[in-house]
């Protein structure tokens, strides 16, 4: 870079002395416009530079179109250009690209909400059908234990009925066994066949 700042200057110096030598002010003003020019044009070429390193590519451009409208002979600037627009348009096509993909991707994403909601309503009708399920077989263990608990509740018998029946059971039974014994004694010991 020194060297090249070097030969530029050296460049700058001759041109001043050959312009200083056909022509007087007017030709001091025109040296003083074109060293001015040839300044903004490396400014301008160096933050074309920087611009491009940041990956400011679009701004880096201008600044290199700038240099050149200010040394339209900058090579270095020419050849800047183009790689900066080079790189302009691929970062366009990653951006368009990136801009597909999120295009794509919220709609897998709303595509995969859709489904998440129809599974959640399909596990909600499940649930609601298995608790209606659940529901009714309680109610039906309720029906099977209050119908147990009727039988079970049955009115019972106390120790003192319940040998009342017996005893009057035993005399039914007493008194049968006299009718038979007379009627045996009225036939005169002979049974009759009852079959």
């Amino acid at each position: 870079y020194g060297i090249m700042n070097f030969r530029n200057q050296q460049i700058l110096e001759n041109t001043r002395e050959y312009i200083i030598g056909i022509g007087g002010d007017y030709t001091e003003n025109w040296f003083s416009m074109f060293k001015t020019s040839y300044s903004e044009s490396k400014s301008y070429f160096n933050l074309g530079n920087a611009l491009v390193k940041s990956d400011k590519f679009k701004e880096g451009a201008e600044a290199y179109k700038m240099a050149l409208r200010q040394n339209p002979t900058d090579e270095n600037a020419r050849y800047n250009l183009s790689y900066a627009l080079a790189k302009l348009r691929q970062q366009e096509k990653e951006n368009k690209d990136n801009k597909d993909q999120d295009k794509k991707d919220n709609k897998d994403q709303k595509k995969d909400q859709n489904q998440q909601k129809k599974d959640d309503q399909k596990k909600q009708n499940q649930e609601k059908k298995d608790q209606q399920k659940q529901d009714q077989q309680k109610q039906d263990q309720e029906n099977k234990d209050q119908q147990a608990k009727k039988q079970q509740a049955k009115p019972k018998i106390s120790k003192e009925d319940a040998e009342r029946i017996l005893q009057a059971l035993k005399n039914d039974e007493k008194n049968l066994q006299k009718r038979k014994a007379k009627k045996f004694e009225a036939t005169g010991g002979n049974p009759e066949k009852d079959w």
